[in-house]
């Protein structure tokens, strides 16, 4: 096969892959009211929130190692333990409607399930991340856009999906669902000539630690920023169904729907910064999105009403929109001869904000009493450190990719 070939199917898989990611990423928090049913796993918020701690322990140790391994043995083994991962997953939770009458098992076949989604985060996702990046060397800012685009156009449908089941009373279809797609990505992937640019050489020689020991300054910059953006991110995603539907009284459907959007948007706002990015600077909208989390997570606790708690969802989406992307993009700038290396860190940073989002708002809510509006208004104190680490960052260029990207 000619090598254009090659490049325009790994291309496809890897944006098809990420539709998919994105579409299991977000299926425990949509399930969130399912969870918290007496009539299925009656789980506390406790429970809910602690059910991401194991994913997020794995996706950190997978996303650690994922670099290392895939210099040693590919990228390919590596972006195919990450979809197995994912159907082992999406099988064990779709499982659980058997055993919902045994509250014990249930809850652990359930930690078992989303266990399978933190190594198929860090491994897929550092997989992705160097893919993307590889693939479009000279314009990845866009590539990194793009990509993280389509992940979110799965998180803006999976949630739709997962109501339409729900509502016809399968609700374990949507991950019996999502388990045959990634079975059936997993053969693909595997058949396929999957092919990338081999990365740089190695700029440092050693073991994990070493490697990270040896890591700029400005990348822990950059690994901090997307920390607080992965706690924003969670506080909006992971407890939006359960904020709308159970404290400002929306039905599941309209709060299932204003999840939707805000994954629709920040769809919206990451192929908008992709489209940005071929004429002109990214650089500033590293500050300016930060300040809409803000703003977003001042509004909302003020807002009654559907529409208005929809509009105010998407205000949120637009402002997480290209965080992510940009900023990894930039800290793989930073030191290109480790790119899977930096790839890995940058993921554990955002699984390490997305577990203090989810389990910190859970305890905070169960031992603490505060309501959701409190917890979403105090934590406007995170976007405010995004700002000032965007400031920081933004002021200087990095050393590998020039101020004006493309795809």
């Amino acid at each position: 096969m000619e090598r254009g070939s090659q490049r325009g199917l790994a291309i496809a898989a890897i944006y098809l892959t990420g539709l998919g990611q994105g579409a299991c990423f977000v299926t425990f928090p949509a399930l969130g009211n399912i969870f918290k049913n007496p009539e299925f796993h009656h789980f506390s918020n406790a429970d809910f929130g602690s059910l991401f701690a194991p994913m997020i322990v794995l996706a950190i140790l997978t996303s650690i190692f994922a670099g290392p391994a895939a210099r040693r043995w590919g990228l390919k083994p590596v972006l195919l333990t990450g979809l197995i991962s994912y159907v082992f997953s999406m099988g064990a939770l779709a499982s659980t409607q058997i055993i919902l009458g045994v509250h014990a098992i249930t809850y652990w076949v359930t930690i078992l399930a989303i266990s399978g989604v933190g190594v198929g985060i860090g491994a897929t996702l550092t997989a992705l991340n160097a893919y993307a990046a590889g693939l479009f060397s000279e314009k990845s800012e866009a590539a990194l856009s793009g990509l993280y685009g389509i992940m979110g156009l799965g998180m803006a449908l999976a949630p739709l999906m997962i109501g339409i089941f729900i509502e016809s009373g399968t609700w374990w279809g949507a991950p019996a669902t999502l388990g045959g797609i990634f079975f059936i990505l997993s053969l693909g992937i595997f058949a396929l000539p999957l092919w990338a640019p081999p990365p740089p050489p190695d700029s440092e020689t050693g073991g994990v630690a070493a490697l990270i020991r040896g890591l700029p300054v400005r990348v822990w910059g950059f690994a901090g920023f997307i920390f607080l953006y992965g706690i924003c991110e969670t506080v909006f995603a992971n407890w939006a169904v359960i904020y709308l539907h159970e404290e400002k009284g929306l039905t599941a459907q309209w709060a299932g729907l204003a999840l939707s959007f805000y994954w629709a948007m920040i769809t919206a706002g990451r192929f908008l910064a992709a489209g940005v990015s071929y004429w002109f600077p990214v650089r500033w909208l590293l500050a300016a999105m930060p300040a809409m989390i803000l703003a977003a997570f001042l509004i909302l606790p003020a807002v009654e009403g559907p529409l208005a708690s929809i509009a105010a969802f998407g205000l949120a989406g637009l402002g997480c929109s290209a965080c992510l992307p940009i900023a990894v993009s930039f800290a793989e700038g930073e030191c290109p001869g480790t790119s899977g290396l930096v790839s890995g860190c940058m993921v554990s940073s955002v699984m390490l904000g997305i577990g203090a989002g989810s389990w910190g708002v859970g305890w905070i809510q169960g031992a603490g009493g505060f309501s959701f509006s409190a917890i979403y208004m105090g934590s406007g104190v995170f976007a405010v450190g995004m700002v000032i680490l965007a400031y920081l960052l933004a002021r200087a260029p990095y050393a590998a990719v020039p101020e004006t990207a493309g795809a």
